[in-house]
C-alpha cells in the first residue's frame, strides 16, 4: 500500500478554489498571503526534487514520493486561493464594491473603490486565474463504456478503431479486477494508448488509489509486447493533475496486421480506480519532421491544424531546447497528448516534460506534465495527457527534456472529439439584443439568482436553484434554446466568454429544461447555474434528457443602465451532431441528417421554429435518400429529401403537422454553416 500523503481530487479541489467558504483558522491579510504564496513556490520546488530523485533511483518508493509531492503542491495551491479568496472579500468590504465581484456575498456596493485596494484587488485575481484556470467538465466524447465480463482478452470490449482515429473508452477498476479492449491495427502501425486516472473520482484515497497498469497484448491473446505503470498523468481533462499514477504507452510499433488488445488493471491487487478513461489511437506513416528554430509558441511548427491526429518527430538536441507545434482548436475539443521518448525502443530515453499553451499566452499545465517510472527497451519513456480547451483558437503544445536530458521524440495530439459538421454551437450575442447569429428572445426581468461561488454545476453533480439575490432591478435577458435530438440524455457543457462584460458589466447564465423561461419565477424548471460570473470564461454542465429541450439565460448582475453592451460568446458542447446538412443559402433554412442514429433536425431562421424527430436513410449509387413521417406516425413533420453526395448537390421539404411547407434547395452540402444568415 502507499502512503496516503495529501491527495486531492478534481473535484474537491475545485470546491476549494471556488466555495465561499473560509476557514476560521484563516488569517486574510496580505503579509500571510504573501507567506502562502512562498509555500506553493516551495511546494512546487520540492516536487520536482522529488521527481529528480525518481529519475535518478527508478523505484516505486521514490514514485510515491514524488506522487506525495504532487498532492503537497495540489494543497498548497488550494491553501493560497483559500487565502486569496478570503483576502478579496477583505477588499470588498474595505471598497464597499460588492456588485464589482464575479460572485456574491453581503454588502453595500455603491461606495466608489479605493484605487490602492482595487489595485491589490486586481493583482490577487490575476494570480488566481494562474493558479486556477478555468476547467471544462469532462463527458462530452461519446466515449465507448465497457461491459462486463471483460478480464480475458477472450471477452475484451472492442474499441471499434479507425486507423488515424481516436477513441475513448470508459471503465472502472475495483479490488482485482481487469479490464480487456480489442482494437485492429495494420502491419508497422504505432499504438498510442493512455489511462487517465484524473478528475472526479467515486471515492477519495483510501481505498480510491487512482494507480493504473496498461499491458499490450500481441494478436494471441497473451503475449505481452509492453507495458506501463506511471508514464502518464491522471488529470481528467483539465489543467490540475491529481495523479503522477496514470499509464501510457506512445508510439509502440506493431509488426504485424491483426487484433491487439489493451489490458487495464490496477498497481495492486487492492487497487480501485473509479472511473478511469483510456485513450487510444493507432497511427500510420512515420510522421512529419520538426524544423528548427520552433523554440517559442510564436515560431512552433503547424501541429495539428486540422483532421484528427498528427504525429511529430524531432529531438532535444541540448539541454534546455524546447519544441512548440501549434493545435487549431474550437471550445470544447478534447485532446489526447502524448510523448515518446525513445521511438528506436533501445538502450537511450529521452525523459519528456509536456505543457500546453493558451492562445493568451499562458501555459495550461501547472505543473507540467512530468511523470514517468521507467526508461529501458521494454519500459521506455512516455508521457501523456489529456485537455478540454475552454476557448476556440490556435494553442501551442511544447516538449521539452527534464533536467539535462536530450534524445530523440516521437509526439501524437489527437483531436478525441468527434468532428462533425457543427462541431461546437458558438455564437456571440450583446445583452438585450440577443444574437444574429443564433436568434433567441430578449426581454426584461426584475431581480436575479444569487451568484454562489460554486462551480459544481456538472453532470455528475445535479445543482438546485440558489434563489434570488434581489427582487428588484429592471435587468435585460437572452434566452435561447436548443435541443437533444438524440434517444439518450446528453452531457451539455456550456462556456460563456463574457469579454469585456466585467466588473459592473458581470453576467448571470442559467439553464432551464423547456423551451419557456418564465422571468417572474426564475427558479422554474431549473437545470444548472454557472456559480459565479464569467471572469472572464466560465464553464457549467447539465444533463438534457433524450428529445428534450433547454433555455439558456444570460442576464446582468446590476441593473440597467449599467448591463454590458458589448458582445459575449457562448459555446453549446455536447449535443448530439450530425453526418450531413442540407442548408438552403436563400432562407438559410437547415435540414441536419444523420443516418447512423436515424435522427434529424430542422431550422427555420425566420421563426425561429426547431423540430426534430427520427428518419430513415437509404444509399444507392451517388444518392443518399432519407425519409421521416409526421402525423399518425407520432413524428413533428413529413421529412423527404435527397443528396447526391458525388456532386454534393441536396433537395429536402420539410411539411410540418399544421401543413405549413419548407422548401430547401441546395448546391453544396459541404459549405454549410451551423448558424441562420
Amino acid at each position: 500500500m502507499k502512503n496516503s500523503g495529501k491527495r486531492l481530487v478534481v473535484v474537491s479541489l475545485s470546491l476549494i478554489v471556488l466555495s465561499g467558504i473560509s476557514p476560521v483558522w484563516l488569517t486574510s491579510t496580505p503579509v500571510r498571503a504573501n507567506r502562502s504564496a512562498d509555500s506553493v513556490t516551495n511546494a512546487r520546488a520540492a516536487y520536482e526534487l522529488a521527481r529528480s530523485i525518481e529519475r535518478e533511483k527508478n523505484t516505486k518508493d521514490n514514485a510515491r514520493n514524488s506522487e506525495d509531492a504532487l498532492q503537497n503542491f495540489n494543497g498548497a495551491v488550494a491553501a493560497r486561493i483559500l487565502e486569496i479568496q478570503a483576502r478579496v472579500r477583505e477588499l470588498d468590504e474595505l471598497m464597499g464594491n460588492i456588485s464589482s465581484l464575479p460572485y456574491d456575498i453581503p454588502g453595500d456596493f455603491r461606495k466608489p473603490p479605493d484605487p490602492s485596494l482595487l489595485a491589490e484587488y486586481q493583482s490577487l485575481q490575476a494570480e488566481l486565474n494562474a493558479l486556477s484556470p478555468e476547467p471544462l467538465a469532462p463527458g462530452n466524447l461519446n466515449a465507448t463504456t465497457e461491459v462486463e465480463p471483460n478480464n480475458t482478452s477472450g471477452t475484451a470490449n472492442p474499441l471499434g478503431l479507425n486507423a488515424n482515429g481516436c477513441r475513448v473508452a470508459t471503465g472502472s477498476i475495483t479490488a482485482a479486477d481487469v479490464d480487456f479492449w480489442s482494437f485492429a491495427a495494420p502491419a508497422g502501425s504505432r499504438v498510442w494508448a493512455y489511462v487517465d486516472t484524473g478528475g472526479g473520482q467515486s471515492a477519495p484515497f483510501p481505498p480510491n488509489d487512482r494507480d493504473s497498469k496498461l499491458d499490450l497484448i500481441s494478436t494471441d491473446g497473451t503475449t505481452v509486447i509492453e507495458t506501463d505503470d506511471d508514464d502518464g498523468s491522471g488529470n481528467g481533462g483539465d489543467s490540475v493533475t491529481e495523479s503522477g499514477f496514470a499509464s501510457d504507452i506512445a508510439g509502440r510499433t506493431l509488426a504485424a496486421a491483426g487484433t491487439y488488445f489493451l489490458k487495464v488493471y490496477g498497481f495492486g491487487p487492492a487497487s480501485v480506480i473509479n472511473p478511469y478513461r483510456l485513450f487510444v489511437i493507432v497511427t500510420t506513416g512515420a510522421g512529419t519532421a520538426e524544423v528548427e528554430p520552433n523554440n517559442t509558441a510564436a515560431t512552433a511548427n503547424p501541429g495539428l491544424v486540422s483532421g484528427n491526429v498528427a504525429v511529430k518527430t524531432g529531438s532535444i538536441g541540448v539541454a534546455g531546447d524546447v519544441d512548440f507545434f501549434t493545435v487549431v482548436a474550437n471550445a470544447g475539443d478534447v485532446f489526447y497528448i502524448s510523448g515518446d521518448g525513445n521511438p528506436e525502443r533501445d538502450a537511450t530515453n529521452t525523459d519528456l516534460v509536456l505543457n500546453i499553451t493558451h492562445p493568451d499566452g499562458r501555459t495550461l499545465m501547472q505543473p507540467p506534465i512530468d511523470s514517468g517510472l521507467g526508461g529501458s527497451p521494454t519500459n521506455p519513456e512516455g508521457e501523456a495527457f489529456s485537455i478540454a480547451v475552454p476557448v476556440s483558437g490556435t494553442y501551442a503544445v511544447s516538449i521539452r527534456g527534464f533536467g539535462t536530458s536530450t534524445g530523440t521524440y516521437g509526439l501524437v495530439i489527437a483531436r478525441c472529439s468527434p468532428l462533425s459538421i457543427c462541431p461546437v454551437n458558438s455564437f456571440t450575442g450583446i445583452l438585450g439584443q440577443n444574437s444574429t447569429q443564433n436568434p433567441g428572445v430578449s426581454g426584461t426581468q426584475n431581480g436575479r439568482l444569487n451568484r454562489f461561488i460554486d462551480r459544481t454545476g456538472a453532470c455528475n453533480n445535479l445543482r438546485t436553484c440558489p434563489g434570488l439575490f434581489t427582487t428588484v432591478g429592471a435587468r435585460p435577458f437572452d434566452a435561447y434554446t436548443f435541443s437533444n435530438p438524440g434517444a439518450s440524455s446528453a452531457c451539455v457543457t456550456v462556456i460563456v466568454d463574457a469579454q469585456a462584460c466585467l466588473v459592473t458589466n458581470f453576467l448571470v447564465v442559467a439553464a432551464y429544461l423547456g423551451t419557456v423561461y418564465n422571468p417572474a419565477n426564475q427558479c422554474a424548471n431549473y437545470l444548472a447555474d454557472i456559480g459565479g460570473s464569467p471572469n472572464p470564461i466560465g464553464v457549467f454542465s447539465f444533463n438534457v434528457p433524450g428529445g428534450a429541450s433547454f433555455t439558456l439565460v444570460i442576464t446582468s448582475s446590476n441593473p440597467s443602465p449599467t448591463a454590458c453592451g458589448t458582445p459575449y460568446r457562448v459555446t453549446i458542447d455536447g449535443l448530439p451532431t450530425f453526418t450531413t446538412s442540407i442548408q438552403d443559402p436563400v432562407t438559410g433554412n437547415t435540414l441536419s441528417i444523420d443516418c447512423l442514429r436515424g435522427i434529424y433536425s430542422f431550422t427555420s431562421c425566420a421563426t425561429g421554429l426547431t423540430v426534430t424527430g427520427t428518419i430513415g436513410c437509404v444509399e444507392f449509387g451517388c444518392n443518399l435518400f432519407f425519409g421521416g413521417g409526421g402525423g399518425n406516425k407520432g413524428g413533428p413533420a413529413q421529412v423527404f429529401g435527397q443528396i447526391d453526395v458525388c456532386t454534393g448537390a441536396g433537395t429536402a421539404t420539410v411539411t410540418l403537422n399544421n401543413g405549413t411547407v419548407f422548401n430547401l434547395n441546395d448546391t453544396n452540402v459541404n459549405n454549410n454553416s451551423c448558424f441562420c444568415p
